[in-house]
């Protein structure tokens, strides 16, 4: 499945073929939902008004600051059970991501090739990405992104330069 050839007329030369497994999507779901820096920036700042409140202020602002803190703990931790269990429902309730998938770079973008849909993702619509050790992914919509697994280097698909491309033409990750 993992297979790579030559093509004329794209930046590497390369494309594959891929599939995401359950295993990879929730993998893909869990980079999705990393916290950035401005984010746990909000927090950090959140605690520390909390926080002060606890400490300085009367028995009342106390009361709420103490429920608000609970509670904003019990939804950090529900939105950590919650997301894998969301996640292996979407994944078997969408057929077309269990399709292979042939990935190929282009000058204009990446293309992605299924059975049912040929897509471009040209340069300037891919809005932001990010990476870890095992996938790339690329956002074209604020939560709305195309997994790209990075272990499509053993198959001599060019992952290294994708991120090249993708630094130069949309930005460094986020």
């Amino acid at each position: 499945m993992n297979q790579t050839k030559r093509e004329q007329g794209t930046p590497d030369g390369l494309s594959a073929e891929f599939i995401i497994s359950e295993a990879d999507y929730l993998k893909a779901m869990k980079l999705f939902a990393r916290m950035t820096p401005k984010v746990w920036g909000v927090l950090g700042a959140l605690f520390v008004v909390i926080a002060l409140a606890v400490l300085l202020g009367t028995n009342s602002v106390r009361g709420v600051a103490i429920g608000g803190g609970i509670g904003g703990a019990i939804a950090l931790v529900m939105c950590r059970v919650a997301s894998p269990v969301l996640a292996r429902r979407h994944y078997r309730n969408y057929p077309a991501i269990k399709a292979p998938i042939r990935i190929r770079l282009q000058d204009d973008g990446v293309m992605m090739i299924s059975a049912d849909s040929r897509y471009l993702l040209k340069w300037q619509n891919i809005i932001k990405w990010r990476h870890n050790d095992e996938y790339v992914l690329l956002y074209t919509m604020p939560r709305l992104f195309y997994i790209v697994p990075r272990r499509l280097t053993d198959s001599g698909f060019d992952i290294a330069g994708l991120m090249a491309w993708l630094e130069g033409k949309v930005g460094p990750p986020r």
